[in-house]
Parts: structure tokens; C-alpha cells; sequence
């Protein structure tokens, strides 16, 4: 009998004690799979940075918009300024070509030192907002549109002084919006010297009248 206890306890099975997912693999196969559990880690951060890295900045978005409205407004301005007839109408748009090369200018310099947008040759920086861009573009095209029928029309400057009143007052409503929301010393200081000159221009361009429109 103690013959035959002897056999049934060689022949069990031995307990197998609790332990890692990968005990009992070769060392090397060990490894694969520690790097290949290191590998998904590192795919995961990058997924979540990416994801971040691509949510929208209110503030730097307003910069932008204001910043290529600048630089597109004053694009129509020197393109249809010397074709007003009206001599006190056209010395107000220049001086809102004056505020706005200010205000391009001064956000140009910001965009670059507070998130390093690339200048115009494509180096110094991060990308620039292109579908900003892109829609920025198609709205100044849709003023020049706008004005050279006009031109064509014989009815330039009213037409000419009813959109620079609107595009003076969008520009009041962009800065007081970026205002509320920036922290940025500088930025503020431009959006005050900004809307300040941009006030008194709007008071103007209320107030004008000519009897030749």
C-alpha cells in the first residue's frame, strides 16, 4: 500500500505557483514583450499629446484673425484709397491704414515671441492657422468684389465708407473680445493704443458726411 502512495504522489502534477504573465518564457522572449507593452505606452502618450496639442486657443485665434484682417484690410485700402474722390474720406482710411500697420505689425511680433508662428518664408516656428488664413482671404476678396463693382458703378465712395465704418466696427469688437480674455501685458497694451485710435476713427466715419455721395 505505501508502494502504491508513493506512485500516485510522483505521477500528480506539481502545484504551479502564482507569478508573472511572462514567467517561464525565455529570457529573450520576456523582453519582446515588456517592449512591445513599452511601445503601446509610448503610441498612447502620443495620441493624447497630439490630441492636445490640437485643441482650439481662443485667444491665439483671435490674434490671428485680427492680425491677417489687418494685413488684408490694408491691402484693399491701398489698392482703392487713391480711387475715392472724396478727399476728407480718404484722409480718414489712411489713417486707418496707419492703426492697422500699427496693429499688424505689434501682433505680428507677438504671435512669434508668445507661440512662434513662422514668418513669411515658412522658418522660425510652428505653422500658421491656414484655415484661418484661407477664410480670412475669401472675406477680404468678397470687400474687393464688392468695391471694384461699385467702382464699376459709379457709386465708390458711399459704398467705400459704408464698409470701412463695418470693418472699423468689427475691428472694435475683435480687440474688446481678445481684451477680455488675454493676460499678456503687451497684448494688451497694443489692443488699447488699437481700439483708442480705432474709436476715434469710427466717431469720424459716423459723422462724415458729403454731399457728393
Amino acid at each position: 500500500m505505501d508502494y502504491l502512495n508513493q506512485i500516485s504522489a510522483d505521477t500528480r502534477p506539481a502545484k504551479q505557483t502564482s507569478g508573472s504573465l511572462f514567467d517561464g518564457l525565455p529570457i529573450p522572449a520576456q523582453l519582446v514583450k515588456w517592449l512591445i507593452i513599452a511601445l503601446v505606452g509610448v503610441f498612447f502618450v502620443i495620441i493624447i499629446a497630439a490630441i492636445l496639442s490640437n485643441q482650439k486657443d481662443p485667444e491665439r485665434d483671435l490674434i490671428d484673425r485680427i492680425n491677417q484682417r489687418s494685413n488684408n484690410l490694408m491691402t484693399v485700402i491701398n489698392t482703392y484709397n487713391p480711387k475715392i474722390k472724396s478727399s476728407s474720406l480718404r484722409a480718414i482710411s489712411s489713417n486707418v491704414s496707419s492703426v492697422l500697420t500699427y496693429t499688424q505689425s505689434q501682433t505680428s511680433t507677438i504671435l512669434q515671441n508668445y507661440y512662434g508662428v513662422e514668418d513669411k518664408k515658412g522658418k522660425n516656428g510652428s505653422a500658421p492657422n491656414q484655415a484661418l488664413i484661407d477664410e480670412e482671404t475669401a472675406y477680404a476678396e468678397a470687400i474687393n468684389a464688392t468695391l471694384e463693382t461699385a467702382r464699376i458703378e459709379a457709386t465708390l465712395d458711399r459704398t467705400y465708407h459704408r464698409i470701412l465704418t463695418r470693418e472699423v466696427g468689427y475691428f472694435l469688437s475683435l480687440e474688446a473680445d481678445l481684451l477680455s480674455r488675454t493676460k499678456k501685458q503687451d497684448l494688451i497694451t497694443v489692443l488699447q493704443d488699437s481700439s483708442g485710435n480705432l474709436d476715434s476713427i469710427y466717431a469720424q466715419l459716423a459723422d462724415f458726411s458729403d454731399p457728393t455721395l
